[in-house]
């Protein structure tokens, strides 16, 4: 798969995430069940009618779509192209299954590009970098120019506050004195 769309909709105050997959037909009609009865129900009702398919018996619908999910991940060549609605694309629980498939960055729609523009870990570009790019290069020079900014700070302390401040005997009292090594 070279690209991946998923797309959000909203009926009635639900909020619903769907996209593109490979699944077995078969599969998407258990899943498509309402309540884990009638979904364990209908897997079993396949499992009995389809018995070349080699699905294990299970006690619980979160088994038997464990079972689905290893038997199309082994049976690639007999899925075919389906909307797949998926609550936990994005992750729930520590559990983002688009995590564990691809590197991405998902980009809402809701943006403000001022603020997503800037190099930060929590921006959108910041999010593409940390997927493409080492970092680390970047982070020891930056440290670098933070540390000398520090000491040119410094420095313009010393030399513009301290004298002044040295005469007025203020050099411990005033913020611009403090770590200038004026004393008093």
């Amino acid at each position: 798969m070279e690209s991946l769309s998923i797309w959000r909709t909203w009926e009635n105050g639900d909020d619903r995430i769907t996209g593109k997959a490979l699944a077995y037909t078969p599969f998407e009609r258990i899943r498509a069940c309402a309540g884990n009865r009638e979904t364990t129900a209908a897997y079993k009702a396949l499992r009995d009618q389809d018995p070349a398919l080699g699905l294990p018996v299970v006690r619980s619908w979160d088994a038997a779509e464990a079972e689905m999910r290893s038997w199309e991940a082994r049976n690639r060549d007999r899925l075919t192209e389906a909307e797949v609605e998926g609550t936990h694309f994005f992750g729930f629980a520590g559990q983002g299954l688009l995590g564990k498939l691809i590197d991405f960055v998902f980009i809402s729609a809701d943006l403000r590009a001022y603020e997503e523009t800037d190099d930060n870990k929590a921006s959108v570009v910041g999010r593409i970098l940390e997927h493409a790019v080492d970092r680390s290069e970047a982070e020891a020079r930056f440290t670098a120019i933070d540390e000398d900014a520090q000491a040119a700070r410094e420095k313009v302390h010393r030399e513009v506050y301290e004298p002044v401040l040295a005469k007025q005997g203020l050099a411990r009292r005033h913020p611009a004195g403090r770590g200038t090594g004026v004393t008093t």
